[in-house]
């Protein structure tokens, strides 16, 4: 059994600041409580090497691209069809997106963070996706 705990941030203020995440007690599946399971971080600096290929319509998801880009030009990374993930350019870690939540519509793209050949975009959907692509546009989308 393998289970995906996501960092959703914490609660830094207020009378509630004990805010527990991921799992805090032994996992319970029908009748059995599983006991010594080991918890793992996922590095994602380093991905599979074969998520590419893989054909698994089961998320979280791995998608990898790359593009070409007029050097030093801000631009906004649009995730129109994906749900829910992250978005990695060149190593970097652009951000986050929530399309169904919001409320930033597109990702900004500092113009130095981009080169002018084989830039590389990897997006890590958590939930699910109607396409495999995305678009990068000069405008914002501000609602």
């Amino acid at each position: 059994m393998e289970i995906l705990v996501e960092n959703m941030g914490r609660a830094n203020y207020g009378e509630h600041l004990t805010d527990p995440k991921g799992l805090i007690k032994n996992p319970w599946l029908g009748e059995q409580y599983f006991f010594h399971w080991e918890m793992f971080k996922v590095e994602l600096d380093r991905l599979p090497e074969f998520y590419g290929m893989n054909q698994d319509q089961r998320f979280p998801k791995f998608f990898h691209g790359s593009f070409d880009a007029a050097d030093g030009l801000d631009t906004y990374v649009d995730l129109h069809g994906f749900t829910k993930g992250n978005v990695f350019i060149n190593g970097f870690n652009l951000g986050r997106y929530w399309n169904t939540a919001g409320p930033q519509q597109r990702l900004y793209l500092p113009g130095p963070l981009l080169k002018k050949e084989n830039n590389e975009i990897v997006v890590l959907e958590l939930e699910n996706t109607t396409t495999d692509q995305i678009q990068l546009l000069d405008q914002p989308k501000l609602g």
